[in-house]
C-alpha cells in the first residue's frame, strides 16, 4: 500500500512539472494563462529593436506593426513576424517637413532651410549623425485601414534660422503607406485651436501628438492626442479649462473636425500640461471611444463622458502633487545636476502606468498596467479584465519566464483573443508569446 502511495505521489509530481511547463503559472489564487503559440520577432540588421512601445494588428491579423526604439521607428511584419519593411530616419524627410510647413509653423522672423543648407561655419555639410540626433523624423505610432493601408503617426523636424541663430522646429504629419503598391507619402495635420479665448485674449494652439493614434473605421477619421502650450494655462478662464482638448478628431486629409475629450482635472496645471499626458484609446462594439491616461488609474468612455476607476492599482497622486510644485523653468535656467536629481527623486513617486486599454471579442476591456513596487527597479505587469460598467472580472500578474528573457511589453491581439508577452534575451532575441485565459 505504501509503495502504491509513493508511486502515485511520484506520478503527480512529474505531471505537475510537465503541466507548469505548458502554462504560464501565476501567483496563488490568480487565473492561469495557457500558451497558445510562440513567435520569434525577426529584427533588421540595420535597425535592431532596443525597446517596444506598441504593437498594432491589421483587421485580419495579416499585418503587424511594431513601434519601438523610444518612439522613433516602426517595423512592419506579416502574421508570422517575418519582417517586411522598416520606417526610420531618412534625411529626405527634412525637405518633406519644409514643404509641408505653413507660415504659422515657422518662428516669426526665421526662414526654413533645406537639407542642402545644413552646413557648418566652414561650409561643410552637417554630419548625418547630427541630423539623426537633432533633426530626426519620428514614427511613433501606427494604425491600419483594413489590410491595405498602414498609417504612421509622424513628427518631422526641420531647421529654421535668421541672421544670427538656428533652431529646430517640427510639424505633425501622418505617413500613408500602401501595403500593396509599397509607396509612402505624408499628409500635414492642422493645428488644433481651442475655440475659447483665455483672459489674455490669446488662443490655445494644440498640435496633434503621438500619444494616442487610432483609425475610426465607422467614421473614416483619425483620433489624435492634442497637446497645447502650457504657458497659457495659468491665465485661462474656467470656460477655457473645461474646453481645452486632449483628444481630437481629424479627417484623412489632415483637416481638424472636433475634439472629444478635455484635459482631466488631475492634469490641469502648467507643470503637468505636457508631461505624462500619454493615453491609449480603443473602440468598443458600440463604436464608442474608450481609453485612459497613463498616470491616472481610470478608464474613460469618451463618447458617453463616463468613467470608472481601476481596482487594486495604486494611484500617482503623490507624484502629481509633487511635480506641481517643481520649478521646471528654474531647472532649465540653472541646468545643474542637483536640480535634475531632484526631478528624478520626484519621478520615483510614480508607481503605475496604464499602458493599454483593449476591447475583446466579448466586448469586455483588457487593461494592462505596468507597476513599480516601492524599493524595486523592476516593472511588474498587471492584466485586468473589466465589463464596460467597471466590474472587475479577473486579474493576474505576468511573470517573467527565464527561458524567454526580460518582459518588455504586454499587449493584446483581437484576432487571436490573446494576451501577448514580448520578452527579449541575448540568446533568443525578441520573443512574442500568446496566451489565453484558462476558463
Amino acid at each position: 500500500m505504501m509503495r502504491f502511495k509513493i508511486i502515485v505521489m511520484l506520478l503527480l509530481s512529474i505531471f505537475t512539472c510537465l503541466w507548469v511547463e505548458d502554462i504560464y503559472a501565476t501567483s496563488s489564487g490568480q487565473p492561469i494563462l495557457d500558451v497558445i503559440k510562440i513567435k520569434s520577432i525577426k529584427e533588421s540588421d540595420s535597425l535592431p529593436l532596443s525597446t517596444i512601445q506598441n504593437i498594432v494588428f491589421s483587421k485580419s491579423g495579416k499585418y503587424i506593426a511594431v513601434c519601438g526604439n523610444s518612439n522613433t521607428d516602426v517595423l512592419l511584419y506579416d502574421s508570422t513576424f517575418t519582417l517586411l519593411q522598416t520606417f526610420t530616419f531618412n534625411g529626405d524627410y527634412i525637405d518633406t517637413a519644409v514643404s509641408l510647413a505653413t507660415p504659422n509653423d515657422i518662428t516669426y522672423g526665421y526662414i526654413t532651410g533645406l537639407r542642402k543648407d545644413l552646413i557648418n561655419s566652414e561650409g561643410e555639410t552637417i554630419p548625418i549623425e547630427y541630423q539623426k540626433k537633432n533633426l530626426q523624423n519620428k514614427f511613433s505610432n501606427a494604425a491600419f485601414i483594413e489590410d491595405s493601408i498602414l498609417l504612421l503617426n509622424s513628427t518631422l523636424h526641420y531647421l529654421e534660422y535668421d541672421s544670427l541663430r538656428k533652431r529646430i522646429n517640427y510639424i505633425p504629419a501622418v505617413a500613408t503607406y500602401n501595403l500593396q503598391k509599397k509607396n509612402l507619402y505624408f499628409i500635414r495635420y492642422e493645428n488644433y485651436a481651442n475655440p475659447f479665448n483665455d483672459t489674455n485674449k490669446q488662443k490655445f494652439f494644440c498640435k496633434a501628438e503621438s500619444n494616442s493614434f487610432l483609425y475610426l473605421p465607422y467614421r473614416k477619421q483619425l483620433l489624435f492626442s492634442v497637446i497645447g502650450n502650457p504657458k497659457f494655462i495659468q491665465f485661462s478662464s474656467p470656460e477655457t479649462r473645461l474646453n481645452t482638448p486632449s483628444l481630437g478628431i481629424f479627417d484623412l486629409n489632415g483637416k481638424k473636425e472636433h475634439y472629444i475629450a478635455s484635459i482631466p482635472n488631475e492634469f490641469w496645471h502648467k507643470q503637468l500640461w505636457t508631461h505624462n499626458l500619454s493615453s491609449h484609446v480603443a473602440i468598443n462594439h458600440n463604436n464608442e471611444i474608450i481609453g485612459s491616461y497613463e498616470l491616472i488609474p481610470r478608464v474613460y468612455n469618451f463618447t458617453k463622458n463616463t468613467a470608472f476607476d481601476l481596482k487594486n492599482i495604486t494611484n500617482n497622486s503623490r507624484y502629481i502633487d509633487s511635480i506641481k510644485s517643481f520649478d521646471f523653468e528654474n531647472v532649465r535656467k540653472q541646468n545643474t545636476p542637483e536640480h535634475w536629481k531632484k526631478l528624478g527623486e520626484f519621478q520615483k513617486n510614480i508607481t503605475s502606468w496604464v499602458k493599454r486599454v483593449d476591447v475583446t471579442k466579448q466586448n469586455t476591456y483588457i487593461i494592462i498596467v505596468a507597476t513599480l513596487p516601492s524599493g524595486t527597479s523592476i516593472l511588474r505587469w498587471q492584466v485586468q479584465e473589466y465589463t464596460s460598467q467597471g466590474l472587475l472580472l479577473r486579474e493576474t500578474e505576468v511573470k517573467e519566464d527565464p527561458g524567454y528573457g526580460k518582459v518588455q511589453y504586454v499587449s493584446y491581439s483581437y484576432n487571436d483573443d490573446a494576451l501577448i508577452v514580448l520578452a527579449v534575451s541575448d540568446e533568443k532575441g525578441w520573443i512574442a508569446t500568446f496566451y489565453h485565459w484558462r476558463n
